[in-house]
């Protein structure tokens, strides 16, 4: 029995197609520990704290596995970026698992941030470093407790930090800076954005 037995799993988005994105086999972080969980949130989509507690679930949030019967999708976008229009944006380091039935009946997207590089990471390694998914985790909870948006905010689900076996490098001021990577695992109703809408408008139809 896995811990997504009980809930309605979709792939919505992706059965869209190829013009809105790529399937992608995320790249799996060697000797990963859960460093934390945002247990609301959690809970509100349906998880025990038993089943928080299983190796799949350190699996999934460290990219070894997926959700069953659905294949991960890098989502494909443009726009402008550093002002100019750029044709080429899209999903560098992150993937969209599925959608899953939270207790309230709506749906959430479930999303890796980190895993891996994808059709749309240029020259990057897709990888997330881990002190700034800290930022992002502790911001997004931060915009829920205050309220400061009125739909469900970007909420990080859980934090995957890795040590010393695949250290990202980033080279600066002529040194080989190395930093602890992450996957940070996020959910929202929808990852959809204008950026999205603007890809499909420049698409002859």
């Amino acid at each position: 029995m896995t811990m997504f037995d009980n809930h309605s799993v979709s792939q919505a988005f992706a059965s869209l197609g190829n013009v809105f994105g790529s399937h992608v086999t995320p790249e799996p972080l060697e000797d990963a520990t859960v460093l934390t969980v945002n247990t609301r949130l959690a809970q509100q989509l349906g998880f025990s704290p038993e089943q928080l507690n299983r190796d799949e679930f350190r699996q999934i949030m460290a990219a070894e596995c997926g959700l069953p019967g659905v294949k991960p999708f890098a989502m494909k976008y443009t726009g402008h970026q550093f002002g100019t229009y750029n044709p080429f944006l899209g999903d560098g380091r992150g993937v969209l698992l599925g959608e899953i039935q939270d207790n309230e009946g709506s749906w959430q997207d479930f999303h890796l941030k980190g895993s891996g590089q994808t059709p749309y990471s240029r020259q990057a390694d897709g990888r997330a470093v881990l002190r700034s998914s800290i930022r992002e985790f502790l911001c997004s909870v931060a915009m829920k407790g205050l309220a400061s948006l009125q739909q469900t905010p970007l909420r990080s689900q859980a934090v995957t930090p890795l040590y010393g076996v695949k250290n990202k490098k980033r080279r600066l001021h002529c040194c080989v800076l190395h930093q602890a990577m992450c996957v940070l695992v996020i959910s929202s109703t929808s990852f959809i954005q204008n950026n999205t809408m603007t890809w499909r408008s420049s698409l002859t139809i």
